[in-house]
């Protein structure tokens, strides 16, 4: 699934600038056909129309279905489970750098090779999510590994895209407003996840 699933991400993202200039000129037009506007007016236009923007992106969602489930919900199978996903996650861990701090540094000097270590981030990301998709997890915390998993992958996702779409103003700004939300998904699947440890006493 998609968050996107009419277009790919590489379609929807690579439009998202006609589609603005689109908006901008039907506001532009609704204005003049008033008889009556200013410079401020379609700036603030302009404004609203960028608050609103946000970049779709595609990536292959887990269901509840594409796990093992381990009826063991005791504390020593969580603990087991764990650990296990502690391993499994490993590919994350060995990222070597926050990754707004790899965007800023592409910022600054507008190196591509930042962008090449995003995209080997994003890697990483998936690769996490492939390992811990086929470990055993218990019953009751099958949700709360879905949403960490699919947390992952989306934010892969936009790693791709602001790779891809560097370039392009609107693609980037979108993109941008995006990973802070996709951002936000990771921590609050990791705080679920923290609070199920504790009610395991662990």
């Amino acid at each position: 699934s998609a968050d996107a699933p009419s277009a790919t991400s590489t379609d929807h993202l690579a439009m998202i600038g006609p589609m603005v200039l689109g908006e901008i000129y039907g506001s532009y037009s609704a204005l003049q056909e008033s008889g009556n506007f200013t410079k401020d007016d379609l700036q603030a236009a302009a404004e609203q129309i960028a608050v609103s923007l946000k970049a779709a992106v595609a990536y292959d969602a887990y269901e509840a279905a594409d796990f093992s489930i381990d009826s063991d919900t005791s504390a020593s199978g969580v603990r087991s489970y764990r650990d296990n996903l502690l391993v499994a996650l490993e590919p994350i861990a060995s990222v070597p750098e926050a990754e707004y701090v790899t965007l800023s540094r592409y910022t600054e000097s507008g190196d591509p090779k930042y962008l090449a270590q995003l995209k080997e981030t994003a890697v990483a990301y998936r690769a996490a999510t492939e390992r811990a998709s086929i470990i055993a997890v218990p019953k009751d915390a099958v949700a709360m590994h879905r949403d960490i998993l699919n947390s992952l992958r989306a934010f892969a996702s936009v790693l791709d895209g602001i790779s891809d779409h560097a370039d392009d103003p609107f693609a980037s700004i979108a993109l941008l407003r995006t990973y802070v939300e996709k951002e936000a998904a990771i921590k609050s699947a990791y705080e679920e996840m923290r609070s199920y440890y504790a009610s395991k006493h662990i």
